[in-house]
């Protein structure tokens, strides 16, 4: 019995040895990743709720200096800079990721929605184009999605072109049966509001009375 306790014991002695090894050896590497690079890499950037998106810009471009090959700080940097209302610096981090990477069909929807985000409809239509090119499997999606901002966007005509394509050329009813609600839809918010009251109705009218005209016409007396 005392020979089996001994052994527990050890073995705990050797495991809390290891952990406090290995929690060491963790720390050493951050301690030596913060003097060749300046900043603590080890934490994700810091884009804290309730902080001005100034400062979180300025969060995120240390850590993207420290991290220059991980993307999705630029891209991160690229909502900041939307956030702060800084469009064409948005766009610019958008370009730059773009430019690195030309064939991410995702790339160029995800820019594509902060485009529209923005206000850039034909920029937004653009890109997605540019996505279905890519992914030419998933036309039927980026139809539906140019459809919707179009639409978003009171250019209802261009929306309604893409969905009248996209039913005449379905090959399943669902599809075509999802345009066709999506056109529905467009056509009633374009309907005119029904007076209150309901339909008007017609003015009443009070009927002309007729007189009998005699034979004669009375003459006037001499």
């Amino acid at each position: 019995m005392e020979k089996i306790l001994v052994v527990i014991l050890l073995g705990v002695f050797f495991i809390c040895a290891a952990s406090a090894n290995a929690a060491q050896d963790l720390k050493n590497v951050n301690e030596n990743q913060q003097k060749t690079s300046g900043h603590d890499v080890a934490v994700p950037p810091p884009v804290q709720s309730g902080i001005r998106a100034d400062q979180s810009v300025g969060q995120v471009q240390i850590f993207k200096q420290a991290n220059p090959s991980d993307t999705s700080l630029t891209e991160s940097l690229a909502s900041e800079y939307e956030r702060a209302g800084k469009k064409e610096d948005a766009k610019k981090e958008w370009e730059a990721l773009l430019a690195k990477d030309t064939n991410d069909a995702g790339l160029y929807g995800r820019y594509a929605d902060a485009l529209n985000r923005m206000g850039d409809t034909s920029g937004a239509i653009a890109q997605l184009k540019k996505a279905q090119k890519l992914d030419s499997n998933n036309n039927t999606f980026y139809n539906l999605r140019m459809a919707e901002i179009l639409a978003a966007n009171n250019q209802q005509d261009e929306a309604k072109a893409i969905l009248t394509k996209q039913m005449n050329e379905a090959k399943d009813n669902y599809t075509k049966e999802d345009a066709k609600r999506r056109l529905d839809q467009i056509e009633l918010k374009n309907r005119p509001p029904a007076p209150k009251g309901g339909a008007p109705s017609a003015p009443m009218t009070q009927p002309v009375q007729q007189t009998t005209v005699p034979d004669s016409a009375p003459q006037q007396p001499k």
